[in-house]
């Protein structure tokens, strides 16, 4: 079977070390980026299977690359946005430019890994 592929685009090194070290028992190939500009390479590049996108990265924010991902018609990728925002606004914004969750920080990553799993299950990763 080949394995799902999954990039985490997170400027917190932290963070995506913790999502790598859960994510990969799961059977996952993971890349990192750790800015929207380098995140948008591996897009195009790998046609992920999961993206896990910061809002609020250097370079190039979260909101530049899903702009970018619906302009360029890039998709088939589950994405789920990582945001400090709690508002509605923000959320309706990032959802209507394709993403298909958000996420609010600080989360924990357990819950996250458990969620994917169970989207994995039901075929939507």
């Amino acid at each position: 079977m080949t394995p799902k592929t999954a990039i985490l685009c997170d400027d917190d090194k932290t963070t995506t070390m913790i999502l790598k070290h859960l994510l990969t028992p799961l059977g996952f190939s993971v890349s990192v980026a750790q800015n929207g500009k380098e995140g948008m390479a591996l897009i195009e590049a790998a046609k992920p299977d999961l993206l896990i996108l910061d809002l609020e990265m250097p370079v190039k924010n979260g909101i530049s690359v899903l702009q970018d991902l619906k302009e360029k018609n890039i998709s088939g990728f589950y994405t789920i946005v990582l945001s400090s925002h709690e508002s509605e606004t923000a959320h309706d914004q990032v959802k209507q430019l394709g993403a298909d969750e958000v996420v609010v920080k600080p989360f924990t990553p357990a819950l996250l890994v458990k969620h994917i799993e169970d989207i994995a299950k039901e075929g939507r990763v």
